[in-house]
Formats: C-alpha cells, structure tokens, sequence
C-alpha cells in the first residue's frame, strides 16, 4: 500500500427499522431482540444528533429553575427505553454544575431492569419506575418540575397519546417538553431523504 496514498472514508451507516421490529419492542421490551433494537436507536440518535434538542431544553429549564430560587428540580422521562437519554441529561447537568432529581418510566419492566444495569456507573440522581399498562395515575399531581419524551408518542394510538399529553400536564409543575415525529407517508419520505440522500437529522418538535 502506498504509504502516501489517502486513506479511505468509509461512510458511517445503519439498517433502517422496520414497523415489525418497533412492535417488537414494544410488545417485548428488554429481549435479546429488543435490545439490539433499542443499541440500533441509540446510535442513529448519536450519529444524527437527533436528541439535542431536548438535552438542550432540559438543561436550559433545570437552570432556570435554580436561577430562580429553587432548591431541588425534579425531572422524570416518559418511555425511557433503557435510560440513554436521562444518562445523557445527567451528564451534561453534572458537566454544568447543575443537579437535579432524574426518574424514567417505562412500560416494561425487563426495560426498567435494562434501564438500571445501565445507569449504575452513571452521573446523577436516577431512579426508574415500572408503569403497567401506560397508566400514569401513580404519579402524583404535580411531583416533577420537568415532564418530557423523545420519539415515544408517535409509538402510541391516538387515545394513548392524548391521555400521556394530559397526564405530562397533571404531573408538571413547571415545564414539558416532547420531540417526536409525524406518523404519515410525507413523513416517512421525508426521514428517509434527510437521512440517506441529504445526510442530516430531521426533528420535529
């Protein structure tokens, strides 16, 4: 090889899921399967940046929230997979001199189970809780100052999604925030030109 030669790019790339493998997940949870899954979504959100945003917001609102006067900040994440965004929050709040109280809820509790191997070495406060059936009732009115989700709505039925948004309502005291996507055939285009032809992160708030 000629040792003056330029080295070869490879481009970074990833295999598209499909519905099957999503309804695989949501049905499973924390199975081989599931996990391999949830390993391929966290590397398309790193690679993309896609989550950015709501690390952004969330940081932003803990710090507002302390500027103001505030002793404790509670924050809790709605479809929290295996807690790779709250571990990601917790970092960048400790990175900033911030700290706050971080809770996840999940829907399955082998996910819960994954979500807490995983943070065990993890900066912060975190704790994660097992929701059966989506029923968010156990929350307390008003127990955390910050409710947000990332690309867990569009997962959900109509009926689902509006009862999750009133109940991220009932339990915040002060800010939510949801990133997520349009379900619909434009959308879908869309993601998939942005992502393979133009290579760049679309994200919907």
């Amino acid at each position: 090889m000629d040792p003056d030669a330029s080295p070869i790019r490879k481009r970074p790339s990833f295999s598209w899921l499909v519905s099957e493998d999503i309804e695989l997940l949501e049905a499973e949870g924390a199975t081989s399967r599931g996990i391999s899954i949830i390993d391929e979504l966290n590397a398309v959100y790193a690679r993309t940046g896609a989550v950015q945003p709501i690390r952004s917001k969330v940081v932003a609102a803990v710090r507002e929230l302390l500027n103001s006067g505030q002793r404790e900040v509670r924050i809790i994440e709605i479809g929290t997979r295996d807690g790779t965004l709250l571990r990601q929050i917790g970092a960048d709040l400790v990175d900033g001199g911030l700290q706050a109280e971080l809770h996840g809820v999940e829907f399955r509790e082998n996910l819960v189970e994954l979500a807490r191997l995983r943070a065990s070495k993890a900066k912060g406060n975190m704790n994660f809780h097992f929701v059966e059936r989506k029923n968010l009732d156990s929350l307390r009115l008003g127990s955390f100052d910050i409710v947000f989700s990332a690309f867990t709505l569009h997962h959900q039925s109509r009926t689902e999604i509006a009862d999750l948004l009133a109940q991220c309502q009932r339990m915040s005291r002060a800010f939510v925030f949801h990133l997520d996507l349009d379900r619909s055939l434009l959308g879908a285009i869309c993601i998939w030109l942005v992502y393979t032809v133009l290579d760049l992160s679309l994200i919907h708030i």
